[in-house]
């Protein structure tokens, strides 16, 4: 997602702090993005500096990642956690009220993703529009319902590099057959 947000370039692009949690992760994209891109000593420092927070954590250590997390009345939260519901997350980030779940597909590194939301927030729907199409829903069995879509994304993947593989090896060019198959 912050791949993404940083690619889309414009006048005056948005600044990101990213924890430190994932040294690697954190330390590439500051490296690719070396204007937008600042690394915070803590998680803490994350929260404190920033108007809009998105949590990115594995499901196993979202309770204790966020429960050591100090947020503030008026802050945005984004969670990137999909099998964490909305109700606990906005539990473990009061005083923050506004606050959405998504679930961005791999494309939007790229621009070209699919994002499924809950509920419909202007703040997270610009975000995921911008990096792709938005899907967004207030239901939430309609949001599990899509949401449970999503397994069908590593067979999909396979099978276009099977066929980008394909027609390079009967001599389609590599940049064209990626091109093609998408």
């Amino acid at each position: 997602v912050v791949r993404g947000l940083c690619s889309l370039g414009g006048p005056a692009p948005t600044k990101f702090v990213v924890s430190p949690r994932n040294a690697a992760k954190a330390a590439a994209l500051a490296a690719e993005f070396p204007d937008l891109v600042r690394i915070a000593a803590s998680n803490q420092e994350v929260v404190d500096v920033s108007e809009c927070v998105m949590i990115a954590v594995l499901p196993k250590q979202a309770e204790d990642v966020l429960g050591d997390l100090k947020f503030r009345e008026g802050q945005l939260v984004l969670s990137l956690i999909a099998t964490l519901r909305l109700a606990r997350v906005r539990e473990l980030v009061a005083p923050a009220t506004d606050c959405a779940v998504g679930v961005p597909l791999p494309a939007v590194a790229r621009c070209k993703g699919a994002t499924l939301l809950m509920p419909p927030l202007p703040f997270a729907e610009a975000i995921f529009n911008s990096l792709g199409t938005c899907v967004a829903v207030e239901d939430e069995a309609h949001f599990k319902r899509l949401q449970s879509t999503t397994a069908l994304m590593g067979d999909f993947y396979k099978r276009q590099l099977t066929a980008q593989q394909w027609l390079e090896s009967h001599g389609v060019g590599a940049s064209q057959a990626a091109a093609y198959v998408g």
